[in-house]
């Protein structure tokens, strides 16, 4: 029979605790997925459920422990905790160049999937050869990995924090407060995450453990904002904040409103101006359009009044079918200039939900 000392209590139990947040949160997200159809929301989603096998891993072992007296044996824990996280890693890079760096989307993909495979046959090779090659179960619910487990895992979250970096850095470059304040989420999820596990990885004292597992937990909740930002956490954000309080001097000032026209999209779908008509928000600068507003003849775009005025003498054209708003003038095509980054990172925001539209 197994006995469980003071550590091993606290590390089942918050492993537990790891285990039931991170299913929430990836299942959240692959309900949102539902909603918005967003495919970066379900490979996340499947992404956060995946990496949760070491802490399941652990968790299972402890249950067992209290139920039967028997935890598991070391081929049958290492099998749960460690195969999957290579599949974990090709979903991850598919959400990062779904956002970036798209152009070589395939070639970073393949090259993942052939590391992955190439882990799966020498992680195979090794424990059936000898177990103590993928590590020893010192503890009964905590492994002491081998060197070759080690660099594998390091391998793994340092690509992690590379990536969560290098879309941090071309979210910094977006004109689009919403996406900078997304960037900023997804990077301190992926720092909370990495060092966590690294952390995670020695044998720890109970603060220690209670504090790192605390810190891992905050951040698959900043992971889930990031995809799917709550109203009240915008609100505490000072570009969004200072954009709100802004809205009606960038309106007024004809610089800043040539810089959204600059920033106006190739195409509108029908289902993203049902969106803003809902939620009586403007189709150009997405603010509150309540009060007096102007809606398209033809296809019932929403514009707030500051927007229209200043867009009939610009152009003169609905930013969704380009048919005149007033007209009784010309419409002049106004020359945009396309901003590459935006585009690029557009997959970080939610699609407007699927709707009929209402005849």
């Amino acid at each position: 029979m197994v006995e469980l000392e003071l550590f091993d209590y606290y590390n089942g139990t918050l492993s537990l605790i790891q285990v039931a947040i991170n299913f929430i949160v990836g299942f959240v997200l692959i309900y949102k997925y539902l909603e918005y159809r967003n495919k970066n929301l379900l490979y996340m989603g499947l992404t956060m459920i995946i990496l949760t096998s070491v802490w399941f891993t652990h968790s299972v072992a402890f249950v067992l422990i209290l139920t039967t007296g028997e935890g598991l044996s070391p081929e049958i824990f290492f099998i749960m905790a460690y195969p999957l996280t290579a599949v974990a890693s090709v979903l991850w890079m598919v959400v990062i160049t779904n956002l970036v760096y798209k152009e070589k989307k395939k070639l970073i993909i393949l090259i993942y999937i052939i590391y992955g495979i190439v882990f799966e046959i020498l992680f195979f090779i090794l424990l059936f050869d000898n177990p103590e090659n993928i590590g020893v179960l010192e503890n009964p619910i905590e492994p002491a990995i081998s060197r070759f487990m080690q660099i594998y895992l390091l391998i793994a979250l340092i690509s992690s924090l590379v990536t969560g970096l290098l879309f941090f850095r071309e979210s910094t470059k977006s004109s689009d407060p919403e996406i900078k304040l997304r960037g900023k989420l997804f990077m301190i999820s992926v720092s909370l995450f990495v060092i966590g596990s690294i952390i995670d990885s020695f044998t720890l004292s109970v603060a220690i453990i209670l504090i790192v597992r605390v810190e891992l937990m905050i951040g698959s909740l900043f992971i889930y904002w990031a995809f799917v930002t709550p109203k009240w956490l915008r609100r505490f954000v000072s570009d969004i904040e200072i954009l709100e309080e802004d809205d009606d001097d960038k309106k007024d000032d004809v610089g800043g409103f040539l810089r959204m026209l600059k920033a106006k999209p190739k195409k509108i779908t029908e289902q993203e101006i049902t969106f803003y008509k809902e939620r009586k928000l403007c189709l150009v600068c997405k603010g509150d359009a309540s009060g007096f507003t102007f809606i398209c003849p033809k296809c019932d775009a929403l514009y707030c009044k500051k927007c229209v005025d200043a867009l009939i003498p610009l152009e003169n054209m609905c930013w969704a079918c380009n048919d005149p708003l007033d007209k009784s003038k010309p419409t002049k095509p106004y020359e945009m200039v396309e901003e590459k980054e935006d585009i690029v990172l557009s997959g970080l925001k939610e699609s407007p939900k699927i709707k009929k539209r209402k005849k």
